[in-house]
């Protein structure tokens, strides 16, 4: 086989898994990468204005807010550690929506042990579309977050868009963010080995079809 010209197309086919975490350029239906990219008809359709408190890409329906409370309910129940939360994330069929949830909650907790002090980052409402469809609704996010701590707000007489995931611990701040820096470890490792097994897939694609462009020499 022509060397030279399979080099040119590795070249040309292997691309930077940052695409895979650019969630407003997912990769074309039908990849080869062996990751399940959301389809057309799985994503919302566009609005006139992406601006707005009734924008359904930025708050969630209802059903979807009763389906993560209903998830994030089973995940305190089982109380479990980060590794058991990422063997939920490699059981999901869609790994790319795994890879994007996984990411969301380490951007959480990262600004957690950064500024601990700050409420705002201890607090997420389930109404918000990045919280409930990026972490929630995926296998191993709401184990994730229960990992870290976060507990279902139970004030009474709250709405359900008005519902919130807090962070309220009584573990000292020191040990606080070392047990959460050791969740954000725990989520690394997943991204690294899920990021090499991308481009490994992405490799042998291109090879593949290389093969079968040039035939085998």
């Amino acid at each position: 086989m022509d060397q030279n010209a399979l080099a040119e197309v590795l070249a040309l086919t292997q691309t930077s898994s940052v695409a895979l975490r650019n969630k407003n350029k997912p990769a074309p239906e039908g990849s080869s990468s062996g990751i399940n990219r959301p389809t057309s008809a799985q994503r919302p359709a566009a609005k006139a204005s992406n601006s707005g408190a009734n924008d359904p890409k930025k708050q969630c329906s209802a059903a979807e807010i009763e389906q993560a409370l209903s998830l994030f309910h089973e995940a305190e129940a089982m109380k479990g550690d980060p590794e058991m939360a990422i063997a939920f994330l490699y059981s999901g069929t869609n790994k790319y929506e795994s890879i994007r949830g996984a990411e969301t909650v380490r951007k959480i907790l990262h600004n957690i042990v950064s500024k601990p002090s700050e409420e705002k980052f201890r607090n997420l409402n389930v109404k918000n579309a990045v919280i409930t469809r990026r972490i929630l609704l995926v296998p191993g996010g709401p184990q994730l977050l229960a990992s870290a701590g976060f507990v279902l707000d139970g004030s009474d007489g709250v709405s359900l868009h008005e519902r919130k995931l807090v962070l309220k611990d009584n573990r000292p701040e020191d040990i606080l963010i070392a047990d959460i820096s050791g969740v954000v470890a725990t989520i690394d490792s997943f991204l690294d080995t899920s990021r090499k097994d991308e481009r490994g897939a992405r490799l042998a694609a291109a090879e593949k079809r290389a093969k079968k462009k040039f035939g085998a020499q």
